[in-house]
């Protein structure tokens, strides 16, 4: 189309000149023909060819032709033609042929002017037609690559192993999202999500807090990344770690780009690791403070070990205090006979022949039995010094074959019973520092009757708070001082906890008060511990208190449970195909019974896979190329049960439970493992065994589990033909 447009136009002025020549030759021509065989009423012919020349070439043609044919009109009319003289009827002749020429002139030039506005107007009409057309096609270009665009960026997100999103930040609907956010938002594929709004899809309350992470993300330049508790459109509860980030599409509209990833599995395992940690907090004795025990966690620890009585094959750890990691220090076997070979190396003599007395398998798992801990001290030679040292075990959370087992210096803890024992006579100075330990930002003397309190020492950055040194109310005094010193998220539980009655209660009861809040110190809020015992001085009762600074205690203690934390992770994972193994099958199945039990509506289907010809594999070509084979096949299942959780329930099984998107269309899940068999079996490559089985009212999981089981191996018998 705009080749020709953009073609070289004619020149009028040149082609209007060689109209005129030709029209000037071609009249000549006509005169002659007509002058020479006397052709009756030649006028006509000529007025034909005048008005032939203007309509064709136009005016000057036209013009041309008209003086011509009024010359020779002239010449043929005039008397003995000579140009001048006329008869009175030729005069009358001249007269008529001289108005017929003005009149067919006139008529004729008009049309021809007439005619060349219309072509004008229909060249300039074509001309704006062929660029609408040009711009429509354009228009349908730039469609077809934004529907592209969108089929690519819908299939980038369905990959992607979260639940993505984007949409349009003006209109605020979305524009593509991932199979995962769909099934979030309660609809069957993508398509059904694309055009819709927050509002549209979730409660009230849900989509005002999607459009408030929007504006926050809005304002800034990086992505932001935030944790959030959300439920999803049937409103459960959800735990997810989201990223937005704003961007510009091909079309110049603002988009927001989401990704939000599941961590409600991490919650829960935090959850489950708190029984780990109270187990931990069983380790503190009752002279031992809140800053030793903090510190113990990685500097008073010489091993951990992870071990699995079972197998006897264990883990040994080595804290670093320094950097506060958990370094590996070797994977063995024969953990009880690996401990008494190096016992006879590393334990004081003296405590030898105990140690062994009670550190075997059987005196362990008795202990562990009876009372869910085995504990034990001893001697250790460090640097061939003998140190005490406190051995316990305690079992995994529910996993009684998996225990955890640390050695943690307890040297100075009882160096400092001794020095108890020989400075009890500096009874009034020992009593007050007893009271207190760690890193003190400030000390009090109170008495406990009237209430009477002096401040003995204190920090540059506690002194800026503006508290008192000294007063009449220690207990009123000190709750009026917690609005401008304590972090305003810990003042109710401050309130709460911290009264005279509870205060003295508490050392009553159990010799010590302890309440850990946070201080707003320097503009920053700093974990600290009030620590109260009372003292017997000369004047009578005293009650000392302490504020201890327990920030850096608190993160190592955080960092602990992120490690202990990564391990369960790893308790639960098969470690050569990375799906979950079979404790972690034990711990849905739990789950599921569990929900059987109380009469929920539970619909699962439990599909169990067998790889054909591993031993063959193994015999043949090695154990490496086996382990290929099993992640190869893992691989398979794992693509097809895309929404499910698969486990390696046996050297060469593993167990996919489906429910949800899996569950209702399991059936043509397993047509594509039975489709991928064929394939493989022509190119001789993996075939995978299966069988399925539904809940129907069976009374435990196990049930549905045989059914699979049995269904699986009659498929395997089956495929020996491929």
């Amino acid at each position: 189309m705009n080749r020709k447009l953009d073609r070289k136009k004619p020149d009028i002025k040149k082609d209007s000149k060689t109209l005129t020549v030709l029209s000037a030759v071609m009249m000549g021509l006509l005169i002659l023909i007509v002058s020479r065989f006397n052709i009756p009423n030649p006028n006509m012919i000529l007025i034909t060819a005048m008005i032939l020349f203007t309509g064709i070439g136009g005016v000057i043609p036209g013009a041309v032709s008209a003086v011509m044919m009024l010359i020779y009109s002239m010449y043929f009319f005039s008397t003995d033609h000579s140009m001048f003289q006329y008869t009175e009827v030729n005069t009358q002749k001249i007269l008529v042929i001289v108005f017929g020429i003005v009149i067919n002139f006139i008529i004729v030039s008009l049309l021809k002017k007439n005619q060349e506005e219309d072509h004008q107007k229909l060249l300039n009409l074509n001309k704006d037609l062929m660029q609408a057309n040009d711009y429509l096609s354009e228009k349908a270009k730039t469609a077809e690559r934004i529907s592209e665009l969108t089929e690519s960026v819908t299939s980038l997100l369905t990959n992607m192993p979260a639940m993505t999103f984007s949409k349009d930040i003006k209109t605020g609907k979305y524009l593509a999202c991932n199979q995962s956010f769909a099934d979030y938002a309660c609809k069957d594929t993508p398509h059904q999500v694309i055009g819709l709004t927050d509002a549209e899809i979730f409660d009230a309350k849900t989509a005002a807090h999607f459009v408030e992470d929007d504006k926050k993300a809005l304002k800034m330049d990086e992505p932001y990344i935030f944790l959030e508790n959300v439920a999803d459109a049937k409103g459960r509860p959800r735990h997810f770690q989201t990223t937005k980030q704003k961007f510009t599409d091909t079309t110049g509209r603002l988009c927001m780009l989401g990704m939000s990833v599941d961590v409600s599995e991490l919650v829960k395992m935090k959850d489950e690791s708190r029984r780990v940690r109270e187990a931990y907090k069983e380790m503190q004795t009752e002279n031992l403070t809140y800053s030793h025990i903090a510190g113990a966690l990685m500097a008073d620890y010489t091993n951990l070990y992870y071990v699995d009585l079972v197998t006897e094959k264990f883990t040994e750890y080595l804290p670093d205090p320094v950097h506060g990691e958990l370094t590996v220090l070797r994977q063995d076997d024969d953990f009880f006979l690996k401990v008494e070979q190096d016992a006879h190396k590393l334990i004081y003599e003296k405590d030898l022949d105990s140690f062994l007395k009670v550190f075997n398998k059987d005196s362990v798992l008795k202990s562990l039995e009876d009372a869910g801990l085995f504990t034990h001290s001893y001697r250790l030679l460090i640097d061939g010094v003998p140190n005490y040292v406190n051995m316990k075990a305690i079992p995994m959370h529910e996993d009684r074959d998996h225990i955890v087992i640390g050695v943690r210096n307890v040297d100075r803890l009882t160096k400092a019973r001794e020095a108890e024992e020989r400075i009890k006579a500096e009874r009034i100075t020992y009593s007050r520092m007893n009271a207190m330990t760690g890193d003190f930002i400030a000390v009090y003397v109170v008495d406990p009757q009237s209430g009477k309190f002096i401040e003995y020492s204190g920090t540059d950055a506690y002194d800026n708070l503006g508290i008192n040194k000294e007063g009449e109310d220690f207990f009123e005094q000190s709750r009026i001082n917690a609005f401008s010193s304590i972090y305003s998220d810990d003042l109710d539980k401050f309130f709460a906890i911290f009264t005279k009655n509870n205060i003295l209660k508490a050392i009553k009861d159990d010799g010590v008060f302890t309440i850990d809040y946070r201080l707003v110190l320097e503009g920053k809020p700093v974990f600290v511990m009030l620590r109260a015992a009372m003292v017997e001085e000369e004047g009578g009762p005293q009650l000392i208190v302490g504020v201890n600074n327990i920030d850096a205690q608190v993160k190592r203690q955080e960092e602990f449970d992120q490690k202990l934390a990564v391990m369960q992770k790893q308790a639960t994972r098969d470690e050569l195909t990375g799906v979950k193994n079979k404790h972690a099958y034990a711990e849905l199945e739990k789950e599921l019974n569990h929900q059987i039990q109380n009469n929920e509506n539970v619909a699962f289907a439990v599909s169990v896979f067998d790889v054909n010809e591993l031993k063959t594999i193994n015999d043949t070509k090695g154990h490496q190329a086996g382990d290929a084979l099993l992640k190869n096949a893992c691989g398979i299942i794992c693509r097809i049960f895309a929404h499910s959780p698969v486990f390696r329930v046996g050297g060469d099984e593993f167990a996919v439970v489906s429910r949800g998107y899996d569950y209702d269309h399991i059936e043509e899940l397993l047509l594509q493992i039975e489709q991928t068999n064929k394939e493989n079996a022509a190119e001789g490559g993996i075939v995978i065994a299966g069988g399925m089985a539904k809940y129907a009212s069976e009374d435990k999981v196990s049930d549905v589990f045989e059914k699979a089981d049995a269904l699986m191996y009659n498929n395997k018998r089956s495929l020996k033909g491929f």
